[in-house]
């Protein structure tokens, strides 16, 4: 998130609300959201319970049904997407980011005998 920050929520809120207060995601934010949320119960491991939210089928494929509510105490982390590193004989060696919905596609790649043949994955 852009601005992280603990906010007070008051009256209904959703993860969309949330999202926009801490001014959107990062470039280096992953597609998934944890919800961490409370719970009554005396035994630690179930202390709290956690919600996966796919920000891809959110955000992008407009799944409203996954803009759940956000109440008071619940804690909401967007960790980092994950990286893969190209090398080796390809276009552009380096680091792309990966997710859902992204393949890492390195392009052309030359195979033996210098004969390039063309990656299997739509870029």
């Amino acid at each position: 998130m852009n601005k992280p920050n603990v906010f007070a929520v008051t009256g209904p809120r959703y993860i969309l609300d949330m999202l926009m207060m801490a001014e959107g995601l990062t470039k280096e934010a992953g597609n998934i959201c944890y919800v961490i949320r409370p719970t009554l119960k005396s035994s630690p491991a179930e202390r709290s319970t956690t919600m996966v939210i796919d920000l891809d089928e959110l955000l992008v494929g407009g799944n409203l049904s996954l803009n759940i509510p956000v109440f008071a105490g619940d804690a909401i982390h967007v960790p980092r997407g994950g990286l893969v590193f190209v090398d080796g004989s390809v276009k552009v060696p380096g680091r792309t980011p990966s997710g859902a919905g992204q393949r890492p596609c390195a392009g052309d790649l030359h195979g033996p005998g210098n004969k390039r043949r063309r990656c299997s994955q739509r870029c």
